[in-house]
């Protein structure tokens, strides 16, 4: 999982969050131009959810609204773990 390449290199708190996000979409290029899109597209994934450490109050409950409602569409068929509130 990509999350844990970008966890691996220490056990602090994310504090560096935009290095490690920056990091991440740097590597995700580097797979998607190699062509391995799967590891590009984890990659992309794993940098935005970095990104999410650094929103300030107000904008990190705007995005959690936004999650919140794309995991609540029907329409997106999502699977049943992924709809669980907990």
């Amino acid at each position: 999982m990509v999350i844990n390449e970008a966890n691996s290199q220490d056990n602090k708190p994310v504090a560096n969050w935009q290095q490690r996000s920056q990091s991440l979409l740097v590597g995700a290029r580097e797979a998607y131009n190699e062509g391995n899109a799967e590891l590009g597209w984890r990659r992309l994934k794993a940098a935005d959810r970095f990104m999410l450490y650094g929103l300030d109050a107000v904008p990190l409950t705007i995005e959690a609204g936004s999650i919140l409602a794309e995991a609540n569409d029907d329409g997106k068929e999502l699977s049943k773990w992924r709809k669980l509130k907990k």
